[in-house]
């Protein structure tokens, strides 16, 4: 059964579990299941996690520049002296 429910914490109650039998059951006569229906909702997510992907991976990729840009300053640099 696809049941469901929303987090308590935004003050939302959980949906009426007869309303979700008859949800589950229109589904049903239409030819859905539960696998049916996640796979359709990746299926239409899938081109948002692809942007976030990219975004993940460009956010990466500038902190491996900046991080080896600040090691090749201090190879530069040399050795840092304590003042006397």
């Amino acid at each position: 059964m696809i049941f469901l429910s929303l987090d308590l914490r935004f003050g939302v109650q959980h949906f009426d579990p007869i309303a979700a039998t008859e949800i589950d059951a229109r589904l049903a006569s239409y030819g859905f299941d539960a696998h049916a229906i996640n796979t359709e909702v990746y299926v239409q997510a899938r081109g948002i996690l692809v942007l976030f992907e990219g975004l993940l991976n460009a956010a990466q990729t500038k902190r491996m520049l900046l991080l080896r840009e600040i090691r090749n300053q201090r190879l530069v640099s040399g050795p840092m002296r304590r003042p006397r």
